[in-house]
């Protein structure tokens, strides 16, 4: 399964994939494993690099700071865990379409 793939999964099914008192990092971890398990059998994926990638994008796009990861940055700037998901999604759409040139049914706009 390729990454945007298993990402509009979980949008459409948080509360298979997501948990804790922060689901983003929950995720966060995954799409990790997900990129070393691609790494060590040296597959490519879809989303190369994804986490590297998408910390610049909101560093540079939004001034972010993500020195402790994607999520805690997008958590530390909505009001609620629920909004940060939320938000979460629309900023992936947004980066896949200015990066890759994939519009992808993640982003609603």
């Amino acid at each position: 399964m390729k990454l945007l793939e298993f990402i509009d999964k979980v949008k459409k099914r948080p509360g298979m994939y997501l948990y804790g008192d922060n689901p983003l990092n929950s995720l966060e971890m995954m799409i990790y494993g997900y990129e070393v398990a691609l790494k060590n059998h040296a597959i490519e994926g879809d989303l190369c690099n994804f986490r590297a990638e998408f910390n610049n994008y909101l560093f540079k796009a939004l001034g972010w700071s993500t020195s402790r990861g994607w999520a805690n940055a997008i958590v530390a700037n909505t009001a609620s865990t629920e909004e940060a998901t939320e938000i979460f999604f629309d900023l992936v759409g947004r980066f896949v379409l200015l990066k890759y040139g994939i519009k992808s049914s993640i982003y609603d706009g």
